[in-house]
């Protein structure tokens, strides 16, 4: 058991860093820079441009209908291989898919191999609504960058 004291330090450095928060910030948010909608992109190509190494700024739109899809893994076989997961008396049956332990994996339209997952009669989607690259001429409403990650983009 930790002694009291202990416990009334975190309270109080808890306490003070909360405190230091409201006071830098006024309401404890910390801010980030916003750059408009139409700049986004364009920053970041060129903050990409700038640091000589070659990486990839998508522009991503949402997608009611795109699936998000779960899938065998590396093994082959749902759930863990030559295992019955859901002890159904079958080994390696769709049933299987998603069992704690295994190699099985759930994948959305960014992810390397969904395309092969979507059209494996061993997976199925499990739910639907996700980020897309953006068709021509629709306005993303946010980016990600295989350097920096997400930059969801200003809707002003």
């Amino acid at each position: 058991m930790m002694p009291r004291s202990f416990i009334v330090l975190l309270v109080a450095v808890g306490c003070c860093a909360r405190a230091m928060m409201l006071v830098d910030g006024g309401d404890g948010i910390i801010e980030t820079a916003a750059i408009d909608r139409d700049g986004l992109e364009v920053e970041l190509n060129n903050a990409a441009k700038k640091s000589g190494r070659d990486f990839e700024v998508l522009p991503l739109c949402y997608s009611p209908t795109a699936a998000i899809v779960l899938g065998v893994g590396r093994d082959g076989k749902p759930g863990r291989k030559n295992k019955d997961d859901n002890r159904n008396g079958v080994i390696d049956d769709r049933g299987e898919l998603g069992a704690v332990g295994s190699d099985d994996r759930c994948a959305g339209p960014l992810d390397d191999g969904y395309d092969l997952m979507l059209n494996d009669p061993n997976s199925f989607a499990i739910s639907t609504g996700t980020y897309v690259v953006c068709q021509a001429g629709k306005t993303p409403d946010r980016y990600l960058s295989d350097r920096w990650g997400w930059f969801v983009a200003d809707p002003d």
